[in-house]
C-alpha cells in the first residue's frame, strides 16, 4: 500500500511539473533580452533566461535568471554577472510572479477591455503603491506563424491617472516596449539597475522574435583597442565632430550607434568632421574604421 502511495504521489508530481512546462508562459530555455543603459559608461544588455522549474511552497514555477553582459568602456573589462532571479508561474493565462512570500498578477492574458490589476512589486519599495495595468485594447498578431494575444494597456503610476505609460503585452514575450518588470518605470530607473527596451524574445517553439532588426539580440559597443591617441576629437559635441590628425580620410567608413545600441548612420567618411546637428543631446557611439584599423568613440552631444 506504502509502495503504490508513493507512486500516485511521484506520478501526481511528474504530472504538476510536465504542466507547468507546457505553459504558454516561459517554457524551458525560453531567453529574453533587453537593452541596459546608465549613467556610467558601460554598453551592455539583460538577458533572462529559464533555468528550470522548482518549487515554492506547493507552487511549482520558472525560475527565471537575470544576467547583465556588456563592457566596461573605460577600461574594456568583460561584463557577466547574476543580478537576480524572478520566479513566475502561468495559471488560466494570467502569470504571477513572486514578490516577497505572495504571488501578484504581472500579466493578464485573459482579461478584456477595460479590466485592471494591481501591477506587480516589492513591498519593499515605497513607491507606486496605487500603481495598475489597465486594458485599453485587445486582440491577436502573428509572430513567425503562430497567433499570440495581445493587450493594449496603460501603465497608470498614480490614483489621479496623471502618470500614463503606453505599452502592448504579448502573450508569451510580455512587455513590447519596456522592461520585464512595469514597476521600474515607476521607479525613474529604467535601464538604471536593471533593463530597458525589449530587444528579443526566443524559445524552441516559437523561434526568435526580433523586435528591432536593426539592433541584435547581444549587441554591445566595444573593442578590443583604445580609443586612438592619434586620431583624437572633439568632445563633448555641439556641432561638429573632428577627427584631428585623420590621413587619407576617404579611407574610412564610420558608424555611429545611440545609447540603446541602435545603429542610426552609417556611411563613408569625406571630410574629417560628421555633422552632429540632427542629432538630439545625448551619449552616441562612433565606430571609425577602414582596412587596417577600428576605433571607438564615446561621444557627448551637447544641447544648445
Amino acid at each position: 500500500m506504502k509502495t503504490i502511495a508513493k507512486y500516485l504521489v511521484g506520478l501526481l508530481f511528474y504530472f504538476s511539473v510536465n504542466y507547468c512546462f507546457a505553459q504558454n508562459w516561459a517554457p524551458p530555455q525560453a531567453q529574453w533580452h533587453y537593452s541596459f543603459m546608465s549613467g556610467t559608461p558601460v554598453s551592455a544588455y539583460v538577458k533572462i533566461i529559464n533555468v528550470g522549474d522548482t518549487i515554492i511552497g506547493s507552487d511549482v514555477c520558472n525560475k527565471l535568471q537575470k544576467r547583465r553582459i556588456g563592457v566596461d568602456l573605460l577600461n574594456g573589462q568583460a561584463i557577466d554577472v547574476v543580478i537576480g532571479h524572478e520566479y513566475t508561474f502561468e495559471q488560466n493565462e494570467i502569470v504571477f510572479i513572486r514578490n516577497n512570500s505572495n504571488w501578484d498578477t504581472l500579466y493578464n492574458f485573459n482579461s478584456n477591455i477595460g479590466d485592471s490589476w494591481a501591477m506587480a512589486k516589492p513591498s519593499t519599495f515605497n513607491f507606486c503603491d496605487s500603481a495598475r495595468i489597465v486594458v485599453v485594447d485587445t486582440g491577436s498578431i502573428s509572430v513567425n506563424g503562430n497567433q499570440l494575444k495581445f493587450k493594449k494597456i496603460n501603465y497608470q503610476y498614480n490614483s489621479n491617472l496623471g502618470n500614463v505609460i503606453v505599452d502592448t503585452i504579448v502573450e508569451k514575450i510580455g512587455s513590447l516596449n519596456y522592461y520585464f518588470l512595469p514597476f521600474d518605470n515607476c521607479l525613474a530607473s529604467i535601464d538604471a539597475n536593471e533593463g530597458g527596451n525589449l530587444r528579443c524574445y526566443q524559445e524552441n517553439a516559437l523561434g526568435l522574435f526580433n523586435k528591432n532588426t536593426s539592433v541584435e539580440c547581444d549587441f554591445v559597443v566595444a573593442t578590443t583597442k583604445r580609443e586612438n591617441t592619434l586620431v583624437s576629437i572633439n568632445n563633448p559635441v555641439n556641432e561638429k565632430l573632428h577627427f584631428n590628425n585623420l590621413e587619407l580620410v576617404e579611407s574610412y567608413q564610420y558608424k555611429i550607434f545611440n545609447s540603446s545600441g541602435t545603429q542610426i548612420e552609417n556611411a563613408r567618411l569625406h571630410s574629417s568632421e560628421i555633422d552632429f546637428t540632427k542629432f538630439s543631446p545625448g551619449i552616441y557611439f562612433v565606430v571609425l574604421e577602414n582596412s587596417t584599423s577600428n576605433v571607438h568613440y564615446k561621444v557627448i552631444k551637447l544641447g544648445f
